[in-house]
C-alpha cells in the first residue's frame, strides 16, 4: 500500500528589525568594511543555523552610526597600553532588516510549539554573536580587525526607519 507523503510546508520570508552592536573599531567603517561584516554576519547566522529550518538571506541597512567606546577608552587609560596605543576606539550602532527564511518564522501560530528545535530566528543568537565577532577579527581589515563585545538583538524599528535604507 502506498502512504501519501505528507507535503512540506513552503517556506516563508518575514522581515526582521535588528540592532547589531560591534565594540573595537577603528574610526568610521568603509563601504568595503561594511560589506565585510555583512557577509561575516549573513555567514555566522546561516552557520549556526544550518541544521535547522531556518536561514537568514539578506541584511538591509538602516542606519550605522560610530561614536567613541567609552567602555574600551576607560580600560585603555587604566592599563600600560595609553602610552603604546596609536588610536581610540568607536563602538559601531548597525540598524536595518534582516530577510530570514523559515517554515515556522516566529510570528507563525505554528511557531510556538516549535521554538524549542529552533524555528525561531533569533535562537543560538549568542553563538551567531561570537561568530561574528570572531569573523571580524579574522578579517583583516584595518577598521574592524579588533572588534569585540558583538551583539544581536530583535528590536522594533519605526515607521520612518522602516520606509528608507542606505
Amino acid at each position: 500500500m502506498l502512504r501519501k507523503r505528507k507535503k512540506k510546508p513552503k517556506k516563508e520570508v518575514t522581515k526582521t528589525g535588528l540592532k547589531i552592536t560591534v565594540h573595537g573599531l577603528h574610526g568610521e567603517p568603509t563601504s568595503k568594511s561594511m560589506a565585510l561584516m555583512k557577509d561575516a554576519f549573513l555567514a555566522a547566522y546561516n552557520q549556526v543555523h544550518k541544521k535547522d529550518d531556518t536561514e537568514i538571506l539578506d541584511f538591509l541597512t538602516k542606519s550605522f552610526e560610530t561614536k567613541p567606546d567609552d567602555e574600551d577608552e576607560a580600560l585603555v587609560e587604566s592599563s600600560e597600553l595609553s602610552r603604546r596605543w596609536p588610536w581610540r576606539f568607536n563602538v559601531g550602532i548597525w540598524l536595518g532588516f534582516a530577510d530570514f527564511s523559515c517554515r515556522f518564522c516566529a510570528n507563525d501560530d505554528d511557531a510556538l510549539t516549535l521554538e524549542k528545535k529552533g524555528s525561531n530566528p533569533m535562537a543560538n543568537i549568542k553563538k551567531v554573536e561570537a561568530l561574528f565577532c570572531r569573523a571580524l577579527d579574522d578579517s583583516g581589515d584595518e577598521d574592524i580587525s579588533d572588534a569585540h563585545h558583538c551583539s544581536i538583538k530583535a528590536v522594533k524599528l519605526t515607521s520612518e526607519e522602516a520606509a528608507s535604507t542606505i
